[in-house]
């Protein structure tokens, strides 16, 4: 059983946001299709996001979520999420690395940002 609430440590690298995940054997592992804009606006309140921040994430509803994404539909291993709200809608698509932390594709992800000291 994993936690109810995942975190990683996304930064900025050659302007590409990715993350590392030693436990899941990830490195450098990339924010690709429409993810980048919603990594953006996600953390638009925090200072000097691109040397890393905290995105901690869910299938469930936690105390302190800024967003939702929900499911579209699968397409190259991976699945395509939406992103609505605040007069926003982003598509973006989470490649197969979504397997390392959900045994299937969640309905809905719920994330918060949170900054980290350097």
């Amino acid at each position: 059983m994993t936690n109810a609430i995942q975190v990683i440590f996304p930064y900025q690298d050659n302007g590409v946001w990715m993350f590392d995940d030693d436990a899941k054997g990830l490195v450098r592992e990339p924010f690709v299709c429409g993810i980048p804009k919603m990594v953006v606006l996600l953390v638009s309140g925090i200072q000097h996001p691109n040397k890393g921040f905290a995105l901690y994430f869910s299938d469930q509803q936690f105390p302190g979520f800024q967003v939702k994404v929900d499911l579209l539909e699968p397409e190259a291993g991976g699945n395509w999420y939406t992103l609505a709200g605040g007069g926003t809608e982003m598509k973006g698509w989470l490649c197969p690395a979504l397997f390392k932390y959900f045994e299937t594709a969640p309905t809905t992800i719920y994330a918060k940002p949170e900054a980290v000291e350097h």
